[in-house]
């Protein structure tokens, strides 16, 4: 009797979590319920058990200033989800030293939050975001990834708008029914598409592993996560200026960082149009876990086997370092700090390519037609490929690129007035896909996209709508 009672309460604790079922029905009330309790029960225990001071409530949600609609450098194929949080999660009088900035706030009221959200938040060393929530339905391309919005010096805020790391994307991240696809190049064996996923972003390796633990913690009502289904996006400590919460004053902090989070969702596979719109309705319940300023007293450091068993750490760790330092993921060809002495792809098809331009142009009737100018898109332009610490080591609102190190950004630096596009205009994008994985360089670029951004009414110069061909998008990892 004892045995069918224990049977019977585990099943109990296990139905309350979210299901595929759930994630499929793209209905916010069956998504609700057990994110929210699984929330609940998990910072009630985290917040008595006394590592973490207090929790700041948020929701995932579709950015809807950066939809088709909205103008800007979007993109049409997909959407953009965000972070928001109540506004307890910033200091206070913080948003009075932020100006405007690229036409809306950067600090609550936003333009595209009510009054008391933000899409901005600051964290300690040991502080952690915990989403859980459902995966995106079959679509080209999903990724989670952080920018820094603004960057406070002991002089003056400035807003680089950089991504500074990896993403976490559709290639490894962990679902119920795939763990790290990273390696899987088959997308139909990969399916992490509408599924519970835990996703828990911090720079602090102890913060991870307890939050894993409770989440997974079957002796816990409405917890129980499977660990498989749990991600830890690590954020780069080596990038991230962190907020000292001791500090009564914001202000006592000579450097420090406002964050931005953007969840990219792009192109929906053949036949799930319907899914991608649905779920472009949903939102999902998000909670920054805010670290009590004496943890490194209370708080159990885990040994160093311990987190390269749970968190898969590499050899040598220093034990007594708690902050997580990512290797980025190479792009070029041999991997991270090697070569494999092979040519690269611009020596082996530069020839061919400006052999290519010369055909296309040449079929083009001079008596009919005229060419305005041939640009050569830059993927090393400011801002917009690796070079965030360039960006941030230059106090400059020249740029707010949000770019990320899934895609690669291209501009024409030698751009003019002349190649404004109008009805009557045509461009021509030449260059190479890469169509199978293993065919490409470390970086697996698979798609490329030609976005046109259209610039009307912030530039005076002619009759007709102004638009600009600005940049390629080549999605991978």
């Amino acid at each position: 009797l004892f045995s069918v009672c224990f049977w019977v309460l585990s099943t109990k604790q296990n139905e309350a979590l979210l299901t595929t079922d759930n994630c499929g029905s793209f209905d916010q009330a069956q998504i609700n319920e057990p994110t929210l309790q699984a929330h609940k029960a998990a910072s009630e225990y985290l917040l008595n058990e006394g590592s973490f001071m207090r929790i700041v409530n948020g929701y995932a949600r579709l950015n809807t200033g950066a939809t088709n609609a909205s103008g800007g450098g979007t993109n049409t194929d997909g959407a953009y989800f965000t972070y928001a949080f109540n506004a307890s999660a910033l200091p206070d009088g913080i948003c009075h030293e932020i100006p405007n900035h690229a036409g809306s706030n950067m600090c609550p009221p936003s333009s595209i939050y009510p009054d008391g959200e933000t899409m901005n938040f600051l964290l300690s060393p040991k502080d952690a975001i915990v989403f859980y929530g459902c995966t995106p339905p079959p679509v080209e391309y999903f990724g989670y990834d952080f920018i820094i919005t603004t960057r406070f010096t002991d002089t003056y805020p400035f807003y680089p708008g950089t991504n500074f790391q990896d993403a976490l994307s559709f290639r490894n991240i962990n679902t119920s029914t795939t763990t790290n696809t990273s390696t899987t190049t088959n997308k139909q064996e990969q399916e992490p598409y509408d599924q519970p996923s835990l996703i828990i972003h911090t720079l602090s390796k102890s913060s991870a592993l307890k939050i894993k633990n409770v989440y997974s913690n079957h002796t816990i009502q409405n917890l129980g996560i499977n660990n498989e289904s749990i991600s830890i996006h690590e954020l780069n400590s080596n990038e991230i200026k962190t907020y000292d919460r001791s500090s009564l004053n914001y202000k006592d902090n000579n450097e420090f960082d406002l964050l931005g989070f953007i969840h990219r969702i792009t192109q929906p596979q053949s036949g799930y149009e319907n899914d991608f719109n649905s779920f472009l309705n949903i939102t999902f319940p998000i909670l920054l876990y805010i670290a009590n300023n004496d943890s490194t007293s209370t708080f159990t450091r885990p040994s160093l086997h311990q987190l390269k068993e749970e968190e898969g750490e590499g050899e040598g760790e220093d034990p007594n370092d708690d902050l997580y330092t990512p290797i980025l993921r190479s792009r070029e060809s041999g991997g991270v700090g090697g070569s494999t002495g092979l040519p690269t792809e611009k020596e082996l098809l530069e020839d061919v390519l400006l052999e290519l331009t010369n055909i296309v142009m040449n079929k083009y009737d001079p008596n009919t037609t005229t060419m305005t100018g041939l640009g050569v898109l830059n993927f090393t332009e400011f801002d917009s490929y690796d070079n965030w610490d360039e960006c941030l080591g230059t106090p400059s609102n020249a740029s707010f690129v949000a770019g990320t190190r899934d895609a690669a950004y291209g501009q024409s630096p030698n751009f003019t007035q002349a190649m404004l596009m109008r009805n009557t205009s045509a461009a021509v994008l030449i260059g190479a896909i890469h169509t199978s994985p293993n065919m490409s360089n470390i970086a697996s670029y698979f798609e490329a996209g030609l976005d046109v951004t259209n610039l009307d009414g912030l530039f005076d110069y002619a009759d007709h709508p102004l638009e600009l061909i600005t940049a390629t998008r080549q999605t991978t990892w």
